[in-house]
């Protein structure tokens, strides 16, 4: 597994680099009608079943369906695939099913800081994961190595 201190510093140098791409564009990054350049483009990563992750770029305004088919893109199925693949919440020891319309800015807004030694340590327990449904087709199980 990465080194978390490792992958902390990637996440705020890809973040800040999209930031930078996104500001001197002059507009979002997005689909969905966003109303100009001030949406900050953030990465997460999306954990998979067999402990990999995929890390997807989004925006305020990314809701969960939108965040399954960026990652759908990332496992080079298509869009539409994203509807056998549910995304999970991970906050702690506590596990829920995300909403497709639900906001993933609006989530993360209510996950808890956790201190730990080597400072903010709340990625290590609060995080996304993709599952795909029971009947999801070979294709979309292969492209998550299940």
């Amino acid at each position: 597994m990465e080194d978390p201190e490792k992958h902390a510093k990637a996440v705020e140098a890809a973040t800040a680099k999209a930031n930078a791409a996104a500001a001197s564009s002059g507009s979002s990054s997005g689909s969905s009608g966003s109303s100009g350049g001030k949406d900050e483009a953030v990465v997460y990563r999306i954990h998979l079943p067999n402990r990999s992750y995929k890390s997807v770029r989004t925006t305020p305004h990314f809701s969960a369906e939108m965040v399954l088919e960026s990652l759908c893109e990332k496992l080079n199925l298509e869009k539409d695939a994203a509807r056998h693949l549910v995304l999970f919440e991970r906050v702690k020891d506590r596990e829920r099913k995300v909403k497709n319309t639900e906001l993933i800015a609006d989530i993360v807004k209510m996950w808890p800081t956790i201190l730990g030694e080597n400072g903010n340590e709340t990625y290590k327990q609060c995080y996304f994961l993709a599952a795909p449904l029971s009947t999801a087709p070979d294709n979309v199980l292969a492209a998550i190595n299940l």
